[in-house]
């Protein structure tokens, strides 16, 4: 050939042979066809058998489609089409090379990474090294399962109900319409941002795993040292983990945080969270709405709870819940054993004694309701405000209110009642059941 839109088409046998291509030859079994420059386009077509070809790229920038049973890859000037193969191997070798990658209505499996990426079909696999620019769609149903593989650079995922992505300095790989797709970080600062779709999902982490399942898709992700996940509505839930070290706890009813040393996780607009302690000295923060809401804090678990959320923790040493605007309830239940109440409206914390160590506190709420266990020593110690405010005493219950705050206690056995600040304050008692000690001036 000399001129023109030259072509070679080279037709297997129905054997296993081997076919080693590249822009300026190819080889089949030993035996080799030379064409340099010449030729625009090789066909290598196969009629049955195992076949296997080899395809060698140049430094240029290189192309590759795959969709049904053909492959076509343009390399230096080539195009190479190849039909009927099992086994396709490109190597890239060079030059910002991209590749489209479309699958089978079987249950095919995509695994990606800068060095190589493997697509397993039901019909054919096909392995590329060194493409940095991979696309794969799932159009055609089946199990389809894509696997997203980072580098030890900085890497950032993303991943919702109907694509996937996973970025680096030098490459970017894209996956669409895949039931199950996973995402790995590998070492770096890793990111990875999830979106949930308009139905029920459920997010769910620990400090180097996460995962959004919804009803037909599940994109999971590891080793990322940051994870965010977006709610756009629906009944959706988060669930976080922490680690064996000391981790915090954020909530509010827009956005809910945990981190620890080494990772932060961050769940947006779901309308519950779940933060789970096992390890460690853990501190959670619950934060209230523009509306009314209720705090309820025990040694063992705590929520905040409004219209439209509802941030809950379990295991946490330090449990804070504030209250900033609506007319807010706090609800403090102590567990068995010795336990110390102390505060004012301002602030207040119920803390375990001997061995049963929690402290959880409640910040300027209009009602705040205290339960001591019936055993063991609960001590109270409770002052006024900068206003008049009044203590009644009546059986295991005591109270001390102004005109817009109440702190109701009930089962302390050994109260302290303080008059300390300006204002009338007055004391009523009747039939108490628990040692009173008053301080300052009372009326």
């Amino acid at each position: 050939a000399q001129a023109g839109n030259d072509t070679i088409t080279i037709i297997n046998s129905t054997g296993q042979e081997i076919a080693n291509v590249d822009s300026n030859h190819v080889e089949i079994d030993g035996f080799f066809t030379f064409f340099g420059d010449s030729v625009e386009k090789i066909i290598l077509e196969s009629k049955g058998g195992e076949d296997l070809v080899n395809v060698k790229g140049t430094v240029g920038d290189d192309e590759l489609v795959l969709n049904g049973t053909r492959t076509l890859f343009s390399a230096g000037g080539v195009e190479f089409e190849i039909d009927g193969y099992t086994d396709i191997n490109i190597d890239g070798f060079g030059g910002n090379d991209s590749a489209i990658l479309v699958d089978t209505e079987g249950n095919d499996r995509l695994m990606a990474s800068p060095a190589r990426t493997t697509f397993n079909r039901s019909d054919l696999t096909i392995n590329l090294d060194r493409f940095n620019n991979v696309k794969a769609f799932s159009p055609n149903g089946g199990d389809d399962v894509a696997l997203l593989t980072g580098t030890d650079a900085d890497d950032s995922f993303f991943a919702n109900e109907n694509f996937i992505n996973l970025k680096g300095p030098d490459y970017v790989f894209n996956a669409a319409g895949f039931p199950r797709a996973d995402g790995d970080g590998g070492l770096g600062f890793d990111q990875a941002d999830f979106v949930d779709s308009e139905g029920k999902e459920t997010f769910f982490s620990t400090p180097t795993t996460a995962y959004m399942d919804g009803s037909e898709f599940f994109n999971f992700a590891k080793g990322f040292e940051r994870v965010t996940a977006r709610s756009q509505g629906g009944l959706d839930v988060a669930i976080m983990n922490d680690s064996p070290a000391d981790d915090t706890f954020y909530a509010t009813p827009a956005y809910a945080a945990l981190f620890g040393a080494n990772y932060r996780t961050q769940a947006n607009g779901f309308i519950q969270v779940t933060a789970l302690a096992t390890a460690g000295e853990n501190i959670a923060t619950l934060r209230d709405s523009a509306g009314d809401d209720t705090y309820v804090a025990t040694s063992t678990y705590a929520f905040m709870n409004g219209d439209g959320f509802l941030n809950y923790t379990r295991g946490f040493d330090i449990v804070a819940g504030t209250s900033s605007e609506g007319f807010d309830k706090a609800i403090l239940r102590s567990a068995v054993g010795n336990s110390l109440f102390r505060g004012n409206y301002g602030f207040a914390f119920l803390a375990g004694l001997t061995g049963n160590d929690y402290i959880n506190s409640a910040s300027n709420f209009d009602r705040l309701s205290v339960f001591a266990a019936p055993t063991g020593t609960a001590t109270a110690q409770l002052s006024d405000s900068l206003g008049d405010d009044t203590f009644i005493g009546n059986g295991r219950n005591a109270s001390i209110f102004d005109d817009s705050s109440l702190i109701y206690t009930n089962g302390f056995k050994r109260f302290t009642a303080s008059s300390v600040n300006s204002g009338t304050n007055k004391l009523f008692k009747q039939n108490i059941n628990f040692e009173l000690t008053e301080e300052g001036n009372w009326t």
